[in-house]
């Protein structure tokens, strides 16, 4: 567990559990995905822009076309730099830094308050 050093704990808050009731009342997941829509909801209320999990398999279940695709882009990517997460990183930096494409930076957004319903969950610009 030293590599989680220096990085700080996220913790649940009313705003987290009324987020989490809401994702599961107000999205298609299951009842035994409470502990996935906990972990959103603590990433989201946080504005955590990436989360990262092997634990919200639940979440990911429904096979969409565009998750395939991405998958499928991300695995001929990684054996092209035979699984070498620097490599793939290096490529990623010098592929930016060439500027031929337009990388969209969006500021974090804050959630609006204390979510009562799943209509709710837009977040106000």
């Amino acid at each position: 567990m030293a590599y989680l050093q220096g990085i700080p704990l996220l913790e649940g808050s009313k705003e987290v559990g009324l987020l989490a009731k809401s994702l599961l009342t107000g999205v298609p997941l299951p009842e035994k995905a409470a502990t996935d829509a906990l972990h959103i909801s603590i990433a989201a209320v946080n504005s955590i822009q990436y989360l990262l999990t092997w634990n919200c398999w639940r979440v990911t279940m429904e096979i969409d076309p565009i998750v395939a695709e991405i998958r499928e882009i991300r695995e001929r990517r990684a054996a092209r730099f035979g699984y070498d997460i620097h490599a793939i990183l290096k490529d990623a930096q010098q592929r930016d830094a060439a500027g031929d494409r337009e990388v969209v930076r969006l500021p974090p957004r804050r959630p609006v308050g204390p979510f009562q319903n799943p209509t709710e969950l837009t977040t106000k610009r």
